[in-house]
């Protein structure tokens, strides 16, 4: 039993076998031939007489364990009283075969006194002492199939899944993903396998998972600090075969394979195992596949992507706090119910600092002029290939603005706005809709014209301005406030828009806005016909004025909440009809 043991040990250990045909000789009388393979040696049939024409037809094998060494073939005569003689060899380093290709022909025999030359060494043709044709053939052992314990999966990358790695590389997303849930801190061994006979090799990283929000789909925001890293790198190295055995906390991770090179095509294999295998669940994502799944738990997202371009009159900066930021390109979410939703701002290097804000639609037929409604955005600006937010619910039906940003404004590039949804029936459109006319007035609160707001007396001491609307198509007309970015939380703001005026100047006087009931408590009378929802401390305050055909002509009035508080500030006016907005009276 023990012989047999050590050679089913010698078996495993086997690298392939070596066949060497020696078929004949030309221009050296001999009468056999000897080849050697490291401590191997065989021996051809002995003719009964030396010539230089014997055909001779034998086949010998060596077992080969190891990639090295020289196979030597040696022509030798016989004499009856003397001691038999080699009269020359033929030498090749076994590392020149190649796997199952016949290294065939005729080959120069060499003297025996050169034997002590190397292997590569080439002979003169005045030095060739005969030749001998030869058929030599290396074959590799069939390796045996390895075993794999625990859960594993066999898959094929595509065009269409093969995303290259997570690493400055918008395209992840397409990788195939695995939901590895780990119940309890323990020691999970992850092994990939590719095809050895290929050209492209792979690895994988493990990522953490949030389920509450994904619920078996597919994992599509990423940070860098979410990657488990090993042994200080984001992931093992790329090979063939790559092993990694990692202590994983309790939790929910993804496990993403990839190859170095995007859309490559090819199969894989990858497992995951634990001394306490009850502890562990590797499920491939989505959970469901089906069509009928899409947007459900465990289904595939509901997707959208829009390729877009911060150009010269379009790269706003992200910074909301000046009126630059409406500039920037618009996205509108449209959602058909409530639902989960992941945004992904992506470009194509990280060469600049990009994120992006959500804000909930105000107007249903025109671009955002006013930053209001806040409902999500990045956290912060970064330096990537791809950015994103989750949104575990957004209110529907509703729809919503995106609003992507570089940090600093005017860099010009491409990007790309990815809305992942539950909500299957969600759409994702450009909002290029703009105001056709707008205009805008420059004022400011100073001394006796810092009067403050409507309930205080002083109030009619603010800058006024009168606002022209001529007859034309019914439409709104929308009336902003906007105070230095810099100082907005030092102020609330606000304003009214009154539909008359009482002298010739074109101004309000006291008494059409006051009826003297009580002198601490003036009480505004019916002559408003607008004003935003209170004054607040914010850079701009909104209000949208609903107009007939007849159109007509106002008096805006703007103010801070607290009189005798000095800044400049802009008024501004928008509309798709003819307006005017002259002042400061």
């Amino acid at each position: 039993m023990a012989s047999e043991g050590t050679g089913q040990l010698k078996d495993r250990l086997q690298l392939g076998t070596l066949e060497v045909k020696v078929l004949e000789v030309r221009e050296i009388p001999i009468h056999l031939f000897i080849v050697r393979y490291e401590n191997a040696e065989k021996s051809s049939e002995v003719k009964k007489h030396a010539s230089d024409t014997h055909q001779f037809n034998d086949v010998f094998s060596f077992r080969i364990m190891r990639l090295q060494g020289d196979i030597e073939v040696e022509a030798w005569r016989k004499h009856k009283l003397l001691k038999d003689k080699m009269e020359g060899f033929y030498r090749i380093p076994l590392t020149k075969l190649e796997d199952k290709v016949a290294h065939s022909g005729w080959f120069p025999l060499i003297p025996a006194d050169k034997k002590s030359l190397n292997s590569t060494h080439e002979v003169a043709e005045d030095q060739k002492i005969g030749e001998v044709r030869l058929e030599i053939t290396f074959t590799l052992s069939a390796k045996p199939k390895e075993v794999l314990h625990g859960i594993v999966f066999e898959n094929k990358w595509t065009a269409a899944t093969s995303g290259g790695s997570l690493m400055n590389n918008r395209e992840w997303t397409k990788n195939h993903q695995y939901l590895l849930n780990v119940d309890r801190d323990m020691e999970v061994t992850l092994r990939l396998r590719l095809p050895e006979s290929g050209v492209e090799r792979g690895s994988f990283y493990v990522v953490r998972y949030d389920d509450k929000f994904y619920q078996g789909r597919k994992k599509v925001v990423m940070d860098n600090t979410e990657i488990i890293k090993v042994e200080s790198f984001f992931c093992p190295i790329t090979a063939y075969s790559v092993d990694s055995t990692m202590f994983l906390n309790a939790g929910d991770y993804i496990v993403v394979p990839f190859t170095e090179a995007k859309d490559f095509v090819g199969d894989f294999t990858i497992n995951a195992y634990a001394k306490e295998m009850d502890g562990i669940d590797f499920v491939y994502l989505p959970k469901k596949e089906a069509d009928a799944d899409i947007g459900k738990p465990g289904g595939r997202w509901a997707e959208k992507h829009l390729e877009g371009e911060w150009t010269a009159e379009t790269a706003g900066g992200g910074d909301i706090l000046t009126l630059a930021w409406s500039r920037n390109p618009q996205y509108l979410l449209t959602l058909s119910d409530t639902a989960e939703v992941a945004v992904v701002l992506s470009q194509e290097d990280n060469v600049k600092s990009i994120g992006f804000y959500v804000i909930k639609q105000q107007d249903s037929t025109h671009r955002a002029i006013s930053y209001d409604n806040e409902v999500g955005r990045t956290d912060g600006f970064k330096y990537v290939c791809a950015i994103g937010a989750h949104f575990p619910r957004l209110v529907g039906p509703a729809s919503y603005v995106i609003i992507p940003a570089t940090f600093e404004p005017e860099l010009t590039g491409a990007f790309r706005v990815s809305v992942y949804s539950s909500d299957p029936n969600m759409t994702l459109e450009p909002s290029t809709h703009g105001w056709k006319h707008s205009k805008q007035a420059e004022g400011k609160w100073e001394g006796a014209t810092a009067g403050g707001a409507p309930n205080v007396e002083t109030f009619i001491n603010n800058p006024q301005f009168t606002l022209r609307v001529p007859p034309g198509p019914p439409g709104p007309v929308l009336v902003q406030l906007v105070q230095e970015a810099s100082r907005f939380e030092e102020a609330s703001i606000g304003f009214l828009v009154v539909g008359r005026a009482a002298d010739a100047s074109g101004k309000v006087a006291q008494s059409d806005l006051f009826k003297q009931k009580d002198p601490s408590n003036p009480v505004l009378t019916e002559g408003i016909v607008a004003q935003p929802e209170g004054w607040v401390q914010k850079m701009d305050v909104l209000c949208r004025l609903a107009l007939g055909e007849e159109g007509g002509q106002f008096v805006v009035i703007p103010s801070t909440f607290k009189a005798g508080v000095d800044r400049p500030f802009a008024l501004l006016a928008y509309g798709d009809r003819e307006l005017n907005l002259e002042g400061p009276l």
